[in-house]
């Protein structure tokens, strides 16, 4: 057998209370195992997208069988193939959204000309009309459309 059953046993006794016999009385078998199934998502993880600086969230998905003994286990998938462990329900971080600079006196009196900006993070480098030597930022779309070679 694959799984433990429960056998009740009963025993007839003679007047010197001696077993002389013994009869099976009940067969219990266990509950079946859980089978996960019927897979949902989690209407209480809310699905976001990465920015430059914070990992999004990926859509994740429950047991849908009542009664599931693991009510707090999550998977990524509806098929229910890959456990949500070691921060796989994150997304990876989204590239930086840079921006022409244009403002000589920039936060805090900087002059940001002839550089891009991201305009999430601040985050910046010298680029196409700076007139430097430098070369471009990898990842970032204003230095590839001025066809500036990337670090």
């Amino acid at each position: 057998f694959d799984r433990d059953y429960t056998i009740t046993v009963s025993a007839y006794i003679n007047g010197d209370d001696e077993v002389v016999g013994l009869f099976v009385t009940a067969v219990a078998a266990p509950a079946p195992a859980h089978v996960h199934g019927s897979f949902t998502l989690d209407d209480s993880v809310t699905e976001t997208n990465s920015t430059c600086t914070t990992k999004g969230q990926k859509p994740v998905y429950k047991c849908g069988v009542a009664g599931c003994n693991e009510a707090d286990k999550r998977w990524l998938d509806s098929a229910g193939t890959t456990v949500v462990a070691n921060g796989n329900d994150k997304k990876d971080l989204a590239a930086h959204q840079y921006a022409a600079g244009t403002d000589e006196s920039g936060s805090g009196g900087t002059d940001n000309t002839g550089k891009c900006v991201c305009s999430v993070c601040g985050d910046s480098h010298e680029t196409y009309n700076s007139g430097n030597s430098k070369p471009g930022q990898a990842g970032c779309s204003i230095c590839t459309a001025a066809g500036m070679p990337s670090t």
